[in-house]
């Protein structure tokens, strides 16, 4: 398992007139305050929608609602869910439901993967790629 740091990192501050948010908590009479975890040193003001990590606006992307972090890993076709590889054909970011693995640790997506055939015919340097197939499309060589 990799390490990414504390899980929350935190200060304390004395009795300053703060607006509270939503990622802030009382103890002892203290405010105590988020720091981002991208950046580590900016006030955290949102929480990832995947991750939950606590961010920064400078590292929130507020129209998908995740962090800097999730957002650069999203899946480059639907957008919604973190990639787990990439397209060996067209190289774009695929998510499990947007790909069909052809072996284990071979995907492709799905658009490529309905015109393998066609691209397998018009590319000759991604013949490599029919190893993989494994009875999965029957690849038309004429």
């Amino acid at each position: 398992m990799g390490c990414r740091g504390p899980s929350r990192s935190t200060y304390i501050t004395g009795s300053v007139s703060v607006v509270r948010s939503s990622h802030e908590e009382s103890y002892s009479g203290f405010i105590t305050l988020s720091v981002c975890e991208v950046c580590w040193s900016s006030e955290a003001r949102y929480e990832c929608g995947i991750c939950k990590r606590r961010v920064c606006p400078a590292h929130y992307n507020s129209e998908k609602g995740v962090c800097a972090i999730c957002y650069e890993n999203l899946c480059n076709i639907c957008g919604t869910k973190i990639a787990v590889d990439s397209c060996i054909i067209c190289g774009r970011l695929v998510c499990r439901d947007c790909s069909v693995e052809l072996q284990p640790g071979i995907r492709v997506c799905r658009e490529c993967y309905a015109n393998i055939d066609r691209i397998l015919r018009e590319e000759p340097r991604l013949s490599y790629v029919s190893r993989f197939l494994r009875g999965n499309k029957k690849v038309d060589r004429n």
